[in-house]
């Protein structure tokens, strides 16, 4: 019973079949034995090539308690004091303290926090910015990869 590998467009085995008859189609190649092994494989017209595979994309999320204990305690407090809303302060002022405490919250309510998110690394430079972190700071806490105990679950 004759073994056919199913190609695709680019030469890739997509499919293994057998056939009581044979099969002539562009896109099989006959193989003397069933061979599931090659399912992934590229034929290059006369033998199978591995292909090589892209590695896994990172997932660069942990959780907004993690993400939190990023920042030391002074500069925790000095984003804290950032946001509280002072009766005396400017409307501009206060309309920052707002959006910021708005930020927190966001962060307090997510599941994750993607260290990829250009949203995140915006604001985590404007910190740096106004001078809540340090110069350097915001490249130190998005770019830090994840540790094991800094993942959600």
């Amino acid at each position: 019973m004759p073994n056919y590998v199913q190609i695709d467009d680019h030469g890739m085995a997509v499919a293994m079949t057998q056939s009581d008859a044979p099969i002539q189609a562009p896109n099989m190649v006959e193989m003397p034995e069933f061979r599931p092994e090659l399912l992934g494989m590229r034929w290059t017209g006369t033998h199978w090539a591995e292909v090589p595979r892209e590695p896994e994309p990172v997932q660069r999320r942990i959780t907004p308690l993690a993400f939190r204990r990023r920042f030391t305690a002074a500069e925790r407090a000095a984003i804290e004091w950032a946001a509280v809303d002072r009766a005396d302060a400017d409307q501009q002022e206060r309309m920052q303290a707002a959006q910021l405490r708005s930020n927190l919250k966001d962060q307090e309510l997510a599941s994750y926090i993607d260290l990829d998110d250009p949203d995140v690394a915006a604001g985590v430079q404007l910190l740096e910015t106004v001078g809540l972190i340090a110069d350097g700071r915001a490249l130190q806490i998005t770019d830090t990869p994840p540790r094991p105990d800094e993942l959600p679950a």
